[in-house]
């Protein structure tokens, strides 16, 4: 232990230790304050209550348990458009907690913005004065590779990363106006399981949810090759990869977890039947066979 021989000496001390810590950027915790809108004159007050009111107004619906919120608020030119999105595992609290924390933050570091995202570990928020409703956008984008190389040689995990995407793709393209959400995991021979998940917002089509994600899986070989993980966080879209599970395993809202090694379930679900339809014929079969046994028995001593 350090003998502090004075107080300003540990004072310094902490600063030291502490510095980094509070300056160290978190990498799920990304913004993206768009300039191209332009910004916000002192005359744009309205747009600034406007958009305080719409965050806040998310945080407080109870009623959704989907995760998702998109609504506008105001007339132009103080319009604002407003959407939140929760990842498809995260619990409605929690959800709320996420959008409130990431809201706060974006007012923080986009202020006097008309137009700014920000990505958070489990939710996203995003505003506009221009409509994003029922439209696909892909940039700003964010790559973020694991810090952690592949433990599996590049090509074997392609091969085995590729086809559990696809799967997820079209599970989630196809998802409803509620969820466009899919997650699951595949063997890699000899190293760990990749997990992956995907989403899109569910204002999306179902071919602007598969467009978004098909691009962003495009983009893996320039961003997170050899590393053991990656994200692609867009407006639109996000797609992530790792070894190992980093999302709850049962979705809120009601949905069964997915199966991508469904295979197996399937095979024991045929087995059960066959054997319990062979049970059945062979009961029915030897009932049968007693009744009529009975039956001949019961004439042969009458006819005595």
């Amino acid at each position: 232990m350090m003998n502090c021989s004075s107080k300003l000496f540990c004072f310094l001390f902490l600063i030291t230790i502490l510095t980094p810590l509070l300056f160290t950027p978190n990498v799920a915790q990304l913004d993206n304050c768009t300039s191209e809108a332009g910004n916000l004159t002192d005359a744009s007050t309205i747009y600034k209550q406007n958009l305080n009111r719409l965050l806040t107004s998310f945080v407080s619906e109870t009623n959704n348990n989907y995760g998702f919120y998109n609504s506008s608020l105001g007339q132009n030119p103080d319009k604002v458009n407003a959407i939140a999105l929760c990842r498809g595992d995260v619990v409605p609290n929690e959800c709320r907690d996420c959008i409130n924390e990431t809201s706060t933050r974006l007012l923080m570091n986009c202020p006097d913005r008309k137009e700014a995202i920000i990505w958070g570990e489990r939710c996203l928020v995003r505003y506009s004065n221009s409509s994003i409703f029922y439209k696909k956008k892909e940039a700003p984008f964010r790559l973020l590779p694991s810090p952690n190389p592949s433990v599996a040689g590049a090509e074997r995990y392609k091969k085995t990363l590729n086809p559990l995407l696809e799967r997820l793709i079209s599970k989630a393209s196809s998802g409803d106006s509620l969820r466009k959400f899919a997650y699951g995991n595949t063997k890699v021979p000899d190293a760990e399981d990749i997990y992956a998940l995907v989403q899109c917002t569910p204002d999306l089509s179902q071919q602007d949810c598969s467009e978004c994600l098909v691009n962003s899986t495009l983009q893996i070989p320039g961003c997170c090759a050899g590393k053991s993980g990656g994200r692609v966080l867009k407006p639109s879209c996000t797609l992530r990869y790792e070894y190992g599970a980093f999302y709850s395993v049962s979705p809120y809202g009601g949905l069964p977890p997915p199966h991508e090694n469904s295979d197996t379930e399937r095979t024991v679900v045929i087995i059960i039947v066959v054997l319990t339809a062979v049970v059945i014929i062979v009961l029915t079969t030897i009932g049968i066979y007693v009744f009529f046994k009975r039956r001949k028995a019961k004439k042969k001593f009458q006819s005595m």
